[in-house]
């Protein structure tokens, strides 16, 4: 099989696990996928005309008395972990566990069959992957940067009514972002709405709101269920949040000495990459086992005989067979 180069698993990690729990809302991802969408401003004025910024003028709605507000001043006192199952029409679906203390960070997901985690200990982010014995380290690194998301409410939404549905409350908020080729691409509503509403603005053709909405689903109790955030560019998002708790362990720096660190110069050992590309395959040692293999035993059959292995394991190769020797 042939060797996987050390920047490439670099890269593979980075998507997995960076890109992994929620969706990076980046004003530079937004102009760029905005080119591809087709929709004019023209369409989503009608949009900003029954936008959350009126709504939210009638709607009489006290802050102390909003779950989704309460939800996030929680998060904002640093002390969490969320326990949480990411459902997304482009990533599809992906567990997911985030905790914070005193500014140190632990996340632990699944992507592309790959299990990985991280840490973020004194703003140094550790891309840990146990399974293949290999970690990477990235400095200056804090949870934004990651594309991590909370789900937790920000200034730039704006609440638009609470209601009932199968026995739970729902809050739901939206908001508007102008999507453009400009380099102003983040405004508050206000200035969305102006954007939109002018159709003589220079160059306001290629200009238009965003609208996310996202809806927060509470129990009786009013503990969190679920978050469905939802917009053009991304489509729709579900989070199920499977516990969270207010208080947390100190999140410090596993040992990492039995590891490989990764860099652009590292060479893993073959078992190391087999273990990598058998992950993301789909292909989990518990899999290897029950069919009556060990690594050592895959590692040595031609390359003819592991791709037989690999049918058998259930493994579709008719869009890989390229990568192989």
């Amino acid at each position: 099989m042939k060797k996987i180069s050390a920047i490439v698993i670099s890269l593979i990690m980075t998507c997995s696990v960076f890109a992994s729990c929620g969706n990076d809302d980046s004003s530079s991802e937004k102009d760029s996928d905005s080119k591809t969408t087709g929709v004019s401003s023209a369409a989503d004025e009608s949009k900003v005309e029954g936008s959350a910024a009126e709504s939210v003028a009638d709607s009489g709605a006290d802050d102390d008395t909003l779950l989704a507000k309460a939800y996030s001043d929680k998060l904002s006192g640093s002390e969490y972990t969320i326990d949480m199952t990411i459902t997304s029409d482009l990533m599809g679906e992906m567990p997911c566990v985030i905790s914070a203390k005193n500014g140190n960070y632990y996340i632990q997901t699944t992507t592309m069959g790959i299990s990985a985690e991280v840490y973020i200990v004194d703003g140094t982010g550790y891309m840990i992957m146990t399974d293949a014995g290999i970690y990477q380290v990235e400095e200056d690194l804090d949870l934004d940067e990651m594309g991590v998301d909370t789900f937790a409410l920000d200034d730039t939404y704006e609440y638009v009514e609470t209601k009932e549905e199968d026995g739970l409350t729902l809050e739901v908020y939206e908001s508007y972002d102008i999507v453009s080729d400009t380099d102003d691409s983040d405004l508050d509503i206000d200035e969305s709405e102006d954007i939109a509403e002018d159709s003589e603005a220079e160059d306001s053709e290629d200009d238009y709101a965003l609208v996310t909405t996202v809806t927060y689903y509470f129990d009786e109790s009013g503990e969190l269920k679920k978050i469905v955030s939802s917009d053009e560019l991304s489509g729709e998002t579900t989070v199920t949040i499977n516990s969270i708790s207010w208080t947390v362990d100190d999140i410090s720096l596993p040992d990492l000495s039995g590891l490989t660190e990764m860099t652009e110069d590292t060479e893993l050992s073959e078992e190391a990459e087999l273990k990598l590309t058998l992950s993301m395959l789909g292909v989990t040692e518990e899999m290897l086992t029950e069919a009556g293999y060990t690594y050592a035993d895959l590692l040595a059959l031609e390359d003819e005989e592991l791709m037989t292995v690999l049918t058998e394991l259930g493994v579709d190769l008719s869009g890989l067979m390229g990568d192989v020797e």
